[in-house]
């Protein structure tokens, strides 16, 4: 609850009081419920970490080593691989001339028994004290990320049980009610860093799944005129991809879908996904192999774009896009009216556009590499917050130092942006 109670205490106002009460959504008892008397809102923490083990070292450094020299590196990172590899080439070419003529010079003169001592020395301190101190700070740094991101068959199980946990927790979120049986919350906001961001993308991604059917209209014939506007919207920019996209048409459309859903009487409640510091802006770099098996895994729609990607079907003997289905289609709906079970027709949003409803907010600074503009990877339909850090000159300029300090008080200016989509 560390980060937690900090990213709460941070974007609070001062008048605000911060409650803490025991957290039964979780089902952790380590966790809490952070409660704000003014605005009337509640965080938890989905904590997964003791779910995923620390990866062997020898699946760590191949991870690494696969990233920094075998794939081909996004542009986000791509200037700063590049140097690491010229860095690590230079330094290999030093090394094996000082070994080659080292080993001459041993040739000709034989190696004095001070250096030799020196040598065996300084190699058992490495080896003993040096190496296994950085085998233990990567584990902990990267190892989650390693665990995660690889779908290995040993780390399935983690995979599954982190996914699992976290739709358990929003779909109690989802069911809890108030006093008088209504529904406790209006609408959920699910906000992540770094790799949370990239675990609470695959939990949209699979959560939607399970509310698509789930509407109970109490006015018939059912009417969906924004699941049309925004149709069109996102036809046309399929149509014209040289046009700039509507962002804050296509935004304001999300919002009012999202009420619309919910005049439905659908009990979907996430309707904002803020991301902050997100390593989903290297895309095909830690998700797949290459952008050809990203790109295929868009329109297979195994992930979500924003705004979608639109469906397809086969005429003419070719495959062409679908616009008048083009993130919905039309099916029966069962409802009782009057004691008498009907047959009503609506269309029903499929399983991957769910950000054709959900806002898509992604916050990263400058100088930090982890994250980047997600706009060439998961659509133009996401607003992109380039901020520049403050603070010293190591968090303002070396890269990643302002990983961890996007909520901050000496970052009022990330906060405020993280504000404008909580509240």
């Amino acid at each position: 609850m560390e980060t937690a109670k900090e990213f709460v205490e941070n974007i609070k106002e001062e008048s605000d009081i911060l409650y803490s009460s025991p957290d039964r959504e979780a089902n952790y008892f380590e966790t809490r419920r952070l409660s704000l008397s003014q605005k009337k809102t509640d965080f938890y923490e989905f904590y997964w970490a003791n779910l995923i083990s620390e990866p062997k070292l020898g699946d760590l450094y191949s991870w690494v080593f696969r990233l920094l020299f075998v794939k081909k590196p996004s542009k986000r990172v791509e200037v700063l691989v590049w140097t690491i590899r010229i860095i690590v080439l230079a330094v290999l070419i030093t090394f094996g001339f000082i070994i080659a003529n080292d080993f001459k010079h041993f040739q000709e003169q034989g190696i004095p028994f001070l250096n030799s001592g020196i040598f065996a020395a300084t190699s058992y301190i490495v080896l003993k004290f040096i190496v296994p101190k950085i085998n233990s700070k990567a584990a902990q740094t990267v190892g989650d990320a390693v665990k995660y991101l690889t779908p290995s068959p040993q780390n399935i199980e983690s995979r599954y049980k982190i996914r699992k946990k976290g739709i358990q927790l929003l779909k109690k979120l989802h069911d809890k009610k108030d006093e008088d049986g209504n529904p406790q919350y209006e609408r959920i906001v699910i906000v992540g860093h770094s790799l949370g961001s990239v675990v609470a993308y695959d939990l949209i991604t699979n959560l939607w799944h399970d509310y698509m059917y789930e509407y109970h209209p109490e006015e018939f014939p059912i009417v969906q005129p924004i699941l049309d506007e925004i149709t069109t919207i996102i036809n046309h920019s399929h149509q014209h991809k040289e046009e700039p996209f509507p962002l804050e048409v296509f935004q304001e459309l999300q919002r009012k879908l999202f009420k619309e859903i919910k005049n439905l009487k659908n009990p979907w409640l996430i309707s904002d996904f803020i991301s902050i510091g997100s390593p989903l802006c290297h895309g095909d770099y830690i998700l797949t192999k290459n952008f050809e098996e990203f790109d295929k895994k868009t329109n297979y729609r195994e992930y979500p774009l924003c705004p979608p990607k639109i469906e397809v079907k086969k005429k003419d003997e070719k495959i062409v896009k679908d616009y008048e289905n083009a993130i919905s289609f039309q099916a029966n709906l069962f409802v009782t009216i009057n004691n008498v079970r009907e047959k009503k027709t609506m269309r029903f949003i499929n399983h991957n556009s769910q950000f054709s409803f959900i806002q898509w907010t992604n916050i990263y600074f400058q100088n930090d590499f982890v994250g980047g503009e997600l706009n060439d990877y998961f659509g133009k339909g996401i607003q992109n917050i380039h901020l520049n850090p403050k603070g010293n000159w190591f968090k303002r300029n070396l890269p990643f130092f302002s990983h961890t300090n996007y909520w901050s008080k000496s970052q009022q200016h990330s906060i405020e942006e993280i504000l404008k989509n909580i509240f």
